[in-house]
């Protein structure tokens, strides 16, 4: 077990008595109450009981159980935790059920629970089932999904609707509410295409070597003047086609003439590079319009059945919590957090 830090405050006189035999890292953690400590441990290694003896200690200290929030990644080692102070203090087990010990989103939820007129929810709203509040999310997208043409590049419907719900569920899911960013227009520059003729003018402006060469060369200057237009047209789908053409011509060059075309190889990588990039950008711009539709629809679907789902707690309890007067009403002193590498940002 690894301590972060290991300096805090021994109470005077000693330890108090603890029900098992702590190590001496361990008994940093129980005892030192004074600073934010982290306690990194492997599996088994009694994390749970070390927080569980914290929070005793905690309380021998003089605080009361408003004052200390514990924290746990799931109902069930909440419960145990209770259970395990209960039979290391008897005293306690009537008290135990004020003590706020529980996952995070029940403590969100009584957050809400307590002030729903500041929230600007329902008082009986219920809390939905993951199941639930997925299908829900998957019927929202599917039917965007269906009423919407899809960009290319992202495959079919079913391979963008679960693209959708991906990265839907990875924003909420690291405590994000906005799906907007900052627009960048990624165009082929009109330079980069201008350098590019000019290195094909000087190019087929030369005097080929051999009647393979010849041949090659005047077909390519006869063709040069569509494929110019449909570099300049703006289109990518044509400045792509454009861009094939000329790279087909210049595998027909060999020998020393080869040497002069790096100018042409190297505007038709930089061009090449621009089309990605912009579409790259129109299909992260379409993400973030789908996604907005989709947020607004499935806020909709979830205000009708009156539900919240876990990420909607995360975020309503936040901005509750940025409000003096609610936050209060919740004086913790002390805050516990079990598993704290499962928390996100928010």
């Amino acid at each position: 077990m690894q301590l972060l830090p290991l300096s805090g405050y021994l109470p005077k006189g000693g330890l108090p008595a603890v029900k098992f035999s702590p190590t001496p890292s361990q008994k940093e953690a129980i005892f030192s109450i004074d600073e934010d400590l982290a306690v990194t441990a492997g599996a088994g290694s009694g994390k749970t009981r070390v927080l569980a003896e914290r929070y005793l200690n905690v309380l021998e200290q003089g605080y009361s159980f408003e004052e200390i929030a514990a924290v746990t990644f799931t109902k069930k080692a909440a419960q145990e935790m209770k259970e395990r102070l209960s039979q290391t203090r008897p005293d306690l087990a009537g008290s135990l059920e004020r003590a706020q010990i529980s996952t995070i989103h029940s403590l969100c939820r009584r957050i809400i629970r307590e002030h729903p007129r500041e929230a600007g929810i329902d008082p009986r709203f219920k809390v939905g089932e993951e199941w639930e509040t997925e299908a829900l999310l998957q019927e929202v997208i599917e039917a965007e999904m269906q009423n919407r043409e899809l960009i290319e590049g992202l495959g079919r419907p079913k391979e963008a609707a679960e693209l959708i719900l991906n990265l839907y569920q990875q924003i909420r899911t690291r405590g994000g509410f906005s799906f907007r960013g900052r627009e960048t227009e990624h165009l082929v520059e009109q330079q980069d295409a201008l350098q590019l003729a000019e290195a094909v003018d000087e190019f087929l402006a030369l005097n080929p070597r051999t009647p393979l060469q010849k041949d090659v060369m005047e077909a390519w200057s006869h063709e040069w003047p569509l494929l110019q237009t449909s570099l300049f047209s703006g289109n990518p789908h044509l400045q792509l086609e454009a861009l094939g053409i000329l790279e087909d011509y210049l595998k027909k060059i060999s020998g020393g003439l080869a040497q002069k075309t790096v100018l042409i190889k190297k505007g038709i990588e930089i061009i090449k590079e621009q089309i990605a990039e912009r579409r790259g950008a129109e299909i992260t711009r379409w993400c973030r319009e789908v996604l907005e539709h989709v947020d607004r629809a499935y806020r909709r679907k979830k205000d009708s059945a009156g539900i919240l789902d876990f990420n909607d707690l995360e975020h309503l309890a936040y901005v509750l919590l940025q409000d003096p007067q609610v936050g209060a009403d919740y004086n913790f002193r002390h805050l516990l957090v079990d598993e704290f590498q499962d928390t996100n940002p928010l």
